[in-house]
């Protein structure tokens, strides 16, 4: 074992044990490691005091999903649980408390996101195709990239629970080509195998088709209200224009070291070349309808002006892939007698 920690910690580094003389390790028993080790990396996820007890702060309706959830594992019952609610219901609350609990029982529970940002608020989180390996390019028959004798295949068999949050943000191809694979993987032809499934937060793909049809409630004929956590307050110009920046770059205005960079000794150059740079990260402004077809991982949409043609509204909004990383500032002209921001919808019937 100390054999082994010692070989991933050289490897990190580009090295190996070879290249210290050490004995060498039987591959058998190095890829049961890794497997043992992936496993016991879900095992050692912390589980903090507060979640555990987050149950008694659960209003009714968390209380009902919290119980129900619990009943399937405890009974080992296969299930699909679908956790909606718009911002501000504290789902991310619910899905800290049961995951607790679920750990708390020696049982690995996967949770996992459509986007990187959520991912970084849950306990032990990583996006769906960090994860399950979903491919890139989806056909109807996709399979993820996951063999069955593979690691991830033996982690997600010892798999009581997994929470895949903002699910209905993905591709419908990527969630069936998990269904298709944990079927494979598990063999058992039910539902994502036989896993209790929890698919979360399907709000943000609601309220785009209800701007792209013209449900959402309008005011003064064609207004609609943004929800609140996707607006940029209006202060002034300058201000405003600051904080939608910083919404979308949230990283933006910090110290940028150059990085040196210098070609690896294996090369054999018989001179040393040595550069510096920075480590930039593309980023486009462009229009509405230029837009179109993007899928953009932070989106701010600038909209100086009223939107004047159809369907403008829905390409906007549907560029970003949850409501959390999409911020819209709308330059207020139009004074309304109701709190919150609004901006016009245009959809022809």
């Amino acid at each position: 074992m100390v054999l082994k920690a010692i070989k991933r910690f050289l490897q990190s580094m580009g090295k190996d044990l070879d290249d210290f003389d050490l004995p060498k390790l039987n591959i058998d028993a190095s890829l049961e490691s890794r497997v043992v080790w992936k496993l016991q990396e879900e095992y050692s996820i912390v589980v903090e005091e507060e979640h555990l007890v987050a149950f008694d702060s659960l209003n009714s309706d968390h209380r009902d999903a919290y119980d129900e959830i619990l009943r399937h594992v405890d009974n080992d019952i296969s299930g699909m649980f679908f956790i909606d609610g718009p911002g501000g219901t504290r789902k991310m609350f619910l899905y800290k408390a049961f995951l607790a609990k679920v750990r708390s029982r020696g049982l690995i529970a996967l949770v996992t996101t459509s986007s990187g940002a959520a991912a970084n608020n849950m306990p032990g989180g990583r996006t769906a195709h960090s994860r399950f390996k979903i491919p890139i390019n989806l056909e109807n028959n996709s399979l993820c990239n996951i063999k069955k004798q593979s690691r991830t295949a033996k982690l997600l068999r010892a798999t009581k629970l997994i929470i895949w949050d903002e699910a209905l943000i993905a591709k419908r191809q990527a969630v069936e080509a998990l269904d298709r694979s944990m079927q494979d993987i598990t063999g058992m032809r039910l539902p994502f195998g036989g896993k209790i499934m929890g698919l979360g937060d399907p709000w943000f793909s609601d309220f785009l088709l209800r701007v792209g049809n013209e449900d959402e409630e309008v005011v003064d004929k064609n207004y609609i209200r943004i929800p609140d956590e996707m607006t940029i307050p209006y202060n002034d110009m300058a201000r405003s224009k600051e904080e939608l920046i910083n919404a979308i770059f949230p990283s933006f205005q910090v110290f940028l070291p150059r990085i040196p960079l210098s070609p690896s000794e294996s090369d054999m150059f018989p001179f040393k070349l040595k550069r510096k740079q920075f480590l930039v990260r593309l980023s486009f402004a462009m229009t509405i309808n230029k837009a179109q077809g993007q899928t953009i991982l932070n989106v701010g949409a600038y909209l100086l002006e009223l939107i004047f043609s159809h369907g403008q509204l829905y390409i906007a909004f549907s560029r970003g892939i949850s409501r959390h990383t999409t911020k819209v500032f709308v330059n207020p002209t139009k004074k309304f007698n109701v709190d919150g921001v609004y901006t016009s919808n245009v959809v022809y019937r």
